[in-house]
């Protein structure tokens, strides 16, 4: 194992420092979960800029269990997109994504455990596929929004990048 100078990472290669900083990040979040699931503090879904693991704003979620959805708009149909997830201090779960036409990146036939059916003009996919958190590529003109207990957030506030959605405690700052 490489031993990081004394002077800090700076003598590392770049993919070593960015691993350190991902580590820790993930460390970090990972100390912060057990307070919320102890009851001491409210959940909170945050999102983070990646790969600097910038916080960039956290919603709470008033419950353990609460569902949030992000939507947006497909990058080939351009048609909309719906996904849903709930959070507990240990992950999240995804439990549906709705959709109008099939595409690129979308389910095609249902999961094991999982139900796909039409609903009117809808394609509806039922789950329950675990995360430690999300990631998503974000992209303007997809449109993509966080919506949290009425509370949404335009995702490209932050321009064209990759973020990450994971359940934290709240901070004393979280609205």
């Amino acid at each position: 194992m490489r031993r990081a100078p004394a002077g800090g990472m700076s003598g590392l290669p770049v993919r070593a420092r960015r691993a350190c900083r991902a580590l820790f990040a993930a460390c970090t979040l990972a100390a912060a979960l057990p307070v919320a699931a102890a009851g001491t503090e409210r959940l909170c879904l945050a999102v983070i800029g990646l790969p600097d693991n910038k916080a960039l704003t956290a919603a709470p979620l008033y419950a353990e269990g609460a569902s949030f959805t992000v939507t947006y708009l497909h990058a080939t149909t351009r048609s909309p997109v719906r996904e849903t997830y709930r959070a507990d201090a240990t992950g999240l779960t995804q439990v549906e994504i709705r959709f109008a036409q099939p595409a690129a990146g979308l389910p095609t036939a249902a999961g094991p455990g999982e139900t796909w059916q039409r609903e009117g003009d809808q394609i509806v996919v039922t789950m329950a596929r675990r995360f430690d958190g999300v990631r998503l590529r974000v992209r303007p003109e997809q449109a993509p929004m966080l919506d949290v207990a009425g509370r949404q957030t335009a995702l490209a506030q932050w321009g064209d990048r990759l973020i990450g959605l994971v359940p934290t405690a709240c901070s004393t700052g979280a609205k």
